[in-house]
């Protein structure tokens, strides 16, 4: 008898994704046991058992901070438990277990690329077919240019809003474009758009402006911007690197929807 997922409530976990992050993590291990014990019945309970898959979903539990639940917070629309069963499982023998590959499935690829067509106010569709060469280069594990692409991009999509809401001002000086603010005396960088935008709209920019990578509370996203376009730093070109500016984008483009 095949194992049907619809038989055990997913529907209501699935409500719990952006309400109640730490609930709907606690569902799905408890979804997971019931797997489980199907998969034991069919013989391959070991087979799981021993990828630990669930031991890294109860690891998610303790820290809000990890990245599924952080994607299950930032981007609700992107997993289900459908999803996540998909990534670890099919047929009851185990795949490559990483939320990395959800940037590689194709729901995911249409959500992300669909908020530049439903964008109109902004002109940001000029932004899709760059989106677009960023998602080849990361299936094909070219991470290098896929994260140089990316960071620009997500400065280019903030400064694209800040300049719609008439937050910040572009003029040309000396042949270069500058962006203004009446806070700031100089051209902004990406850390001050951040600020602005956090000071400015709250909710995704707030997140935004606190996230930090390698636990280094003096990393956040405008130091990885600056160092990595910069050419001071060639060591972070990877797969998760370029995961979590994708997820951003995504973000901050599912922010800019509704809020235009």
């Amino acid at each position: 008898m095949p194992f049907n997922l619809d038989n055990h409530n997913l529907k209501k976990a699935n409500d719990l994704k952006s309400s109640n992050p730490i609930e709907y993590i606690e569902r799905t291990i408890a979804q997971f046991n019931k797997i489980m014990e199907f998969a034991y019945e069919q013989g391959t309970g070991e087979k799981i058992e021993k990828s630990n898959v669930l031991e890294r979903f109860s690891s998610i539990k303790t820290d809000i901070n990890t990245k599924l639940s952080e994607t299950i917070f930032l981007v609700p629309s992107v997993i289900s438990y459908n999803k996540v069963f998909d990534l670890t499982i099919e047929k009851f023998q185990i795949r490559t277990i990483t939320e990395l590959n959800i940037i590689n499935d194709d729901d995911f690829k249409k959500i992300l690329l669909g908020f530049f067509d439903k964008i109109d106010d902004i002109n940001l569709k000029e932004r899709k077919n760059l989106i677009k060469e960023a998602l080849k280069l990361y299936e094909l594990n070219l991470f290098a240019g896929c994260l140089c692409l990316l960071l620009c991009q997500l400065e280019g999509i903030i400064t694209d809003y800040l300049i719609y809401k008439k937050v910040i001002t572009k003029k040309k000086c000396n042949g270069k474009t500058k962006y203004t603010h009446p806070d700031y005396c100089k051209d902004l960088g990406l850390h001050q758009k951040i600020e602005i935008s956090k000071k400015k709209f709250g909710e995704n920019f707030e997140r935004l402006a606190n996230y930090i990578f390698d636990d280094n509370n003096e990393y956040k996203i405008n130091n990885e911007r600056n160092e990595i376009l910069h050419g001071s730093n060639i060591n972070n070109f990877t797969a998760e690197r370029c995961y979590w500016i994708f997820i951003w984008i995504t973000s901050i483009l599912s922010f800019i929807e509704k809020n235009t």
